[in-house]
């Protein structure tokens, strides 16, 4: 066969991108990542369960975010990524 098994099983339900990363990626549900930015942690993680995301929380140091607030996440907010993805959190120590 002239289409490699990934691709195969990726056009069955969805027509492949032209530079997807992964197959998984493809034909998984994408959502959106929530504003998480200043939001203490146990928030971060409530708005990332409420769409379908696992939240991976580390804290760095910020000069201007008080303690305990988130700073940033990766991806951010606003991309998009299979439910289910997990998403990084930093938060200010």
């Amino acid at each position: 066969p002239s289409t490699p098994p990934a691709t195969a099983a990726a056009s069955a339900t969805r027509a492949p991108a032209d530079d997807a990363d992964t197959d998984e990626e493809e034909t998984a549900e994408m959502v959106t990542v929530p504003h998480l930015a200043r939001l203490d942690e146990d928030e971060a993680r409530r708005r990332l369960e409420a769409v379908g995301l696992r939240g991976r929380f580390d804290s760095r140091f910020s000069p201007s975010v008080p303690t305990g607030l988130v700073i940033l996440s990766r991806p951010g907010a606003g991309e998009a990524v299979p439910r289910g993805g997990r998403v990084m959190v930093f938060v200010a120590e």
